[in-house]
């Protein structure tokens, strides 16, 4: 009977330890995933700076007319397709202050 009840709680010891180790397996994991999602937001946000920037660096409504003035004939490559987004987003015009963002985007939060 000692023996039984020796090797009953050595099983029940082992059995909690595993559960312990596969908990903390788990919260190590969660705490991995929402460190990868607080990169990829962060890295969102630093995109979207550098889409801006770039947006605010080559003038696109400049350019545009510079191709107007010199009497190119240019179609959009992007996708292949001559209404794409891009190319609606390329002949509005800008309006006041607001030429950064197109009309119906938002800006990020």
């Amino acid at each position: 009977m000692w023996q039984m009840l020796t090797v009953m709680v050595l099983v029940a010891i082992v059995l909690g330890t595993g559960l312990f180790a596969l908990r903390q397996r788990r919260l190590e994991l969660a705490c991995g995933v929402t460190r990868l999602h607080g990169q990829m937001n962060h890295l969102r946000v630093d995109l979207w700076d550098l889409q801006t920037r770039i947006s605010q660096l080559s003038q696109p409504f400049k350019l545009q007319q510079a191709v107007v003035d010199a009497g190119l004939q240019l179609e959009p490559v992007i996708g292949g397709f001559g209404d794409s987004w891009l190319h609606q987003l390329a002949v509005v015009e800008p309006s006041g202050d607001e030429d950064l963002y197109p009309s119906g985007m938002k800006t990020p939060r």
